[in-house]
């Protein structure tokens, strides 16, 4: 199961444009998105933070990323994901 959802999560491509950040006057801001996607055999929840840090209130540079809710299903059933660690994730995703 971690190998394939692994893979699954490296072939999501994930940008800066699914996030919807906002300038309200802190110099540092966090956006969230949530992905939902399908490998062969499960469904995969994954919601991801983009944290910036605001150069001016149009400009702003990417900080890091950070992983909140993470699930995986098969047929309906929730499986424990305990095993497969927030810096396995984010190793594999495909920011860009």
């Amino acid at each position: 199961m971690k190998k394939e959802v692994l893979n699954a999560i490296n072939n999501l491509k994930v940008s800066y444009l699914d996030f919807d950040q906002e300038y309200e006057g802190d110099v540092n801001s966090s956006a969230k998105h949530t992905f939902e996607f399908e490998s062969e055999n499960y469904l995969i929840k994954l919601e991801l933070f983009e944290n910036v840090k605001w150069e001016s209130h149009e400009w702003y540079e990417f900080d890091n990323l950070e992983v909140g809710e993470f699930t995986v299903e098969n047929q309906d059933k929730e499986l424990k994901t305990g095993h497969i660690t927030n810096e396995e994730i984010l190793n594999n995703v495909n920011y860009g």
